[in-house]
């Protein structure tokens, strides 16, 4: 929690949490993925004033928000930060506007275990973890801006309206170089 506490106030709104879970239904999704859940950050210091940072995720049954640092404090396993790029930047504020918009979305069971089978389509009524990124992704940044990143295999899913396994998210050249935020216990 330490390296977390010295760059909390750098996550912003648009930034991503992927997590290395060690219970067993992380076991059995990293089985396909290399992450096991993704978790939108969200910044409040422009309305509350204040550093604490709060993700929006996938979480008993919908998506709802709650404090990363809570989040962290009990978990079994690692977490790596991922800050977006400076150049989306001015999307921010667009990206927080349409993850807001997501709370309350069904948790898609259905669809995050034909995921491990197959693709799927991005689709905006229920979702699962990585499912989210991808929408608010697409819904907020002009797709000219990312047609860019097409050279990537992820960016081509993702644009192409295919939802990204969690580890898929983490591979997203939208972000600069992941930062591990908590370490395993077991190391």
């Amino acid at each position: 929690m330490k390296h977390y506490r010295s760059i909390r106030s750098q996550i912003r709104s648009g930034d991503v949490i992927t997590w290395e879970g060690r219970g067993p239904v992380s076991w059995l999704i990293r089985r396909w993925s290399h992450r096991s859940h993704a978790s939108m950050c969200i910044d409040f210091a422009d309305y509350r004033g204040d550093d604490r940072r709060y993700l929006l995720e996938a979480w008993e049954g919908e998506f709802n928000i709650r404090l990363l640092s809570k989040r962290l404090q009990n978990y079994s396993g690692k977490a790596f930060w991922h800050q977006l790029n400076p150049e989306l930047d001015p999307f921010r504020r667009m990206i927080e506007y349409n993850a807001f918009s997501l709370i309350g979305t069904g948790y898609d069971y259905q669809s995050l275990f034909l995921n491990a089978i197959c693709k799927v389509n991005t689709k905006a009524d229920l979702l699962f973890c990585s499912e989210a990124p991808c929408h608010v992704f697409t819904q907020s940044i002009p797709l000219k801006i990312l047609k860019g990143y097409r050279g990537s295999r992820y960016a081509n899913m993702m644009i192409d309206g295919i939802a990204l396994r969690p580890g898929g998210i983490a591979r997203l050249p939208l972000f600069l170089d992941e930062v591990e935020i908590i370490k395993d216990e077991e190391e």
